[in-house]
């Protein structure tokens, strides 16, 4: 691919977001161990969740099928399939106490589909309260988690994230410095290591690292107590909610701040900061070199600080390549 070839951009930042539907989400069901008992005259349904016991025990009457078909993996095959119950069928053991045999037993199916209707809906009756009650609980435990583990308390301003990337707003005595959110080798690790250290080598100067890979929490245990070392989550370990804010708090001292999900302009969430709008974030990232691997030249010789500009239609886009990552911007 050459320079100024024609690509095509499939997401972006800035995209409207989907709406959401709920009923276009499949939800997870909670599998289920139960039992089956088949007499005579009766079938029983027998299953325990969240420290409940539950039986349903319904009268039937049973006819010799000439079919031959295992009865049993007919009722595994529809207990399975429960609707809208928040439930299904897991493990399934299956007693046969009646005259017949499994591949004699013939059930009509709408009767067992009755059957296992009131299933469903006695389980879901008793043990949803539970769940809601617990889900409750965990929402209203992490609310108040989150006033418990307050941000950093200081004084410190806060420059745009566009100067943070080319370091026009660092002073000589603090220094916004945004990990890379993806290194070429394992010694790209080290030579962080070694960038850090020799600011905080100055007593006079504190450094304050975006933390923009869940690898980079290395750090915030590494210099949990080194007071010359604060953070903040960058773009790229974005907190979208409640939860996420506690998960980094909770994991990161002297937390100043965390970025809020880009590409949700309308949310914020409380006590999370906002990217200006002036800040081109990357919309790619990757290991995988731009040069090397369009023909547009080899690894000898290459100042790995490459720039490539492409177009989509009335779009323009750079590619650069720095230290074998390649990034694209939209312009």
């Amino acid at each position: 691919m050459e320079s100024g070839a024609e690509v095509f951009k499939i997401s972006g930042h800035d995209m409207k977001l989907k709406e959401y539907r709920e009923e276009s989400w499949k939800p997870w069901k909670t599998p289920l161990s139960a039992q089956i008992t088949i007499e005579d005259s009766r079938l029983t349904i027998s299953a325990e969740t969240g420290g409940i016991s539950l039986t349903i025990d319904e009268e039937i009457t049973l006819e010799k099928s000439s079919g031959g078909k295992d009865f049993s993996l007919i009722l595994k095959e529809n207990l399975r399939k429960s609707g809208t119950s928040s439930f299904t069928a897991g493990t399934l053991t299956i007693e046969n106490r009646s005259r017949l045999k499994l591949d004699e037993i013939f059930l009509p199916l709408s009767t067992f589909k009755l059957i296992k209707k009131a299933f469903y809906k006695e389980i879901d009756r008793s043990v949803d309260p539970i769940f809601h009650s617990s889900a409750d609980g965990i929402l209203k435990s992490i609310g108040s988690h989150l006033e418990e583990n307050t941000l950093f308390s200081h004084n410190i301003k806060i420059p745009p994230r566009s100067a943070m990337e080319t370091g026009k707003e660092a002073t000589g005595k603090i220094i916004f410095y945004p990990l890379p959110p993806l290194l070429f080798h394992n010694d790209d690790f080290k030579t962080l290591e070694e960038t850090i250290e020799s600011v905080i080598g100055n007593p006079e100067k504190k450094i304050i690292l975006g933390i923009n890979n869940i690898s980079h929490l290395f750090f915030a245990e590494k210099y949990a107590k080194n007071e010359s070392v604060l953070f903040f989550t960058d773009y790229c370990t974005y907190a979208a909610n409640r939860a996420t804010a506690l998960f980094y708090r909770t994991r990161i001292k002297r937390l100043l701040f965390s970025y809020y999900w880009i590409e949700d302009p309308d949310g914020s969430p409380e006590s999370l900061r906002k990217i200006e709008n002036d800040f081109n974030p990357h919309l790619f990232v990757s290991r995988i070199c731009y040069k090397r691997h369009n023909n547009l030249g080899t690894c000898s010789q290459c100042s790995k600080n490459l720039s490539y500009n492409l177009k989509q239609r009335n779009k323009e886009f750079t590619v650069t390549v720095k230290d074998c990552i390649t990034w694209l911007y939209q312009k």
